[in-house]
């Protein structure tokens, strides 16, 4: 009976992670031009059985996709016969397996139930964590190799156990014991707990996983050389230099494909991008300026973590509180803050602030936060971990209801069969199709176009307007206002006879097909 009621919380807890993870995809989940064109990349991955270690090129070449993200989402994608929403349950699947390793991290690095039911909570409902497993998208798979790269450092992460007071950062002169018997050492502060059991395949390991993070996003740099940086000053003040190179190993193999790439493809696209096209060093110059920016970058990051401004500027009090107290007693979680601030130090000295540059820095930042401290110390973790959860439920039912321009699958699925319907059953010829007088700024229908290719659909291209006979126009406007609209592509139907029209149920979607002038 004491063992059910154990397991309970836990059911409960994968059921609501299960429901936040698939619950509404096909009317929730982004499909724009990026996803349908990925869509279109893995079905020619999949047809011509190209495995490469680096993905597809772009049109124009000068961008590189991720074939990683591509292998972790193809399964999914073939099992569902390349609908456009099967690559966001295999999004969703790696999602939820994230939050399973997480749990499995934070079980580990503290002792206090509380805590850990509260992370698990936290790890249900959390903004970030959710909209990264509802959205077929590269930099969303970071969280995963980053979970992952933890876990298997865990074999040789230490675990603070307190008697009393705090831990010196990274103090080389802790006893070495196992991480399974854990018990505090009655003449000591503290005891930095190391597992004796651990093997350099583990270091070499976690080097991979987060190596693989670059493969997602090249954003993902700066958190990998901050915790680089950690693992370096570890192992040299202990002196296992073996370590460092076991680690090194695996964050250098995982980086190979890039630099065989750009050394037999020169000028290259990697180094070359970082150098002349990227965006380092195009913030404002000057010390005021970067501290300025930094600043904007903070306050930026915290409202994609905490989108609730009441509850995020109490969450600045308390968690300004922990660091303060954690820099007095020189605490071994600092190393995990260090990393996330690394990956902000880095978001700044770019140009511009996306909220998915934070995305290789949130487990840091959660790591942080949970990670086992005193007892006279817990209380601030346990307000921290609330304050995200009552900023995340306030933005849970947007993620998992609304339906906009950008998500709703199942109206862009059925336009396309409209499409297509239409063209082979009444054998039409030179087609073309337009978004006009919609939400939709892709004019020239991109994700259609994507969608009916993979249906065997051909189609005029976006520049043969002016020689296409029939044109299917998805609007969410009258035929009066799609008439008058000045764009280009209805320039040579206007006037035309308009065929038909079909409205999409359940949504503002129309579809119009025109005849030429």
């Amino acid at each position: 009976m004491l063992k059910n009621r154990r397991f309970s919380p836990i059911i409960i807890i994968l059921f609501l992670l299960l429901f936040t993870r698939f619950y509404n995809l096909e009317r929730t989940a982004r499909f724009i031009w990026d996803e349908s064109s990925d869509l279109v990349r893995m079905h020619q991955i999949y047809i011509d059985r190209n495995l490469t270690l680096i993905g597809p090129i772009s049109e124009d070449g000068n961008k590189v996709f991720s074939s990683l993200t591509y292998y972790l989402l193809l399964p999914f994608t073939v099992m569902g016969g390349f609908h456009p929403v099967s690559p966001v349950y295999g999004t969703a699947f790696w999602g939820t397996f994230t939050v399973i390793l997480l749990l499995i991290l934070v079980r580990r690095l503290t002792e206090n139930k509380i805590i850990f039911y509260l992370t698990a909570v936290l790890l249900v409902v959390w903004h970030p964590l959710i909209e990264t497993s509802r959205w077929a998208w590269n930099p969303n798979l970071i969280p995963f190799w980053t979970a992952f790269g933890l876990l298997m450092f865990y074999e040789i992460l230490p675990t603070l156990r307190y008697a009393s007071g705090g831990v010196s950062l990274l103090s080389a002169s802790q006893r070495i014991t196992s991480a399974s018997s854990i018990h505090p050492h009655p003449n000591r502060r503290g005891i930095l707990e190391i597992s004796d059991k651990n093997k350099n395949w583990s270091l070499f390991l976690s080097g991979l996983f987060f190596g693989f993070t670059v493969h997602h996003h090249y954003i993902s740099i700066f958190s990998l050389i901050g915790f680089w940086l950690i693992v370096l000053i570890k192992y040299l003040r202990e002196k296992h230099y073996l370590k460092i190179v076991y680690f090194t190993l695996g964050v250098g193999l995982a980086l190979s494909p890039f630099i065989i790439f750009d050394l037999t493809h020169p000028p290259g696209l990697f180094l070359s991008r970082l150098l002349y096209f990227n965006y380092i060093g195009a913030a404002s110059p000057g010390i005021s300026n970067f501290i300025l920016k930094l600043i904007l970058t903070l306050d930026s990051t915290f409202n994609y973590l905490i989108p609730l401004a009441l509850i995020k500027y109490i969450f600045y009090v308390i968690f300004g509180v922990l660091f303060i107290k954690d820099i007095k007693n020189k605490s071994f979680p600092l190393v995990f803050i260090f990393v996330f601030f690394i990956q902000i130090v880095g978001v700044t000295l770019i140009e511009n602030f996306y909220p998915h540059y934070i995305i290789p820095g949130i487990i840091f930042f959660l790591v942080y936060i949970v990670y086992q401290r005193p007892k006279n110390i817990i209380i601030y973790q346990k307000i921290l971990l609330l304050l995200l959860i009552t900023a995340s439920l306030f933005t849970l039912r947007t993620l998992l209801t609304k339906v906009t321009w950008e998500n709703d699958i199942r109206s862009i699925n059925k336009i396309t069969d409209i499409t297509e319907d239409q063209i082979k059953q009444y054998d039409l010829k030179n087609n073309n199709i337009a978004s006009i007088a919609s939400p939709d700024p892709n004019t020239y229908g991109r994700r259609y176009r994507d969608l009916l290719h993979l249906k065997g659909v051909s189609l005029k291209t976006k520049d043969e307007y002016y020689i296409s006979d029939h044109l299917f126009v998805i609007s969410t406007s009258s035929e009066e206002v799609i008439r008058n609209d000045k764009a280009y592509e209805m320039s040579f139907f206007n006037k035309g006879k308009l065929v038909q029209m079909w409205e999409i149920e359940n949504s503002e979607w129309v579809v119009y097909l025109f005849e030429r002038n």
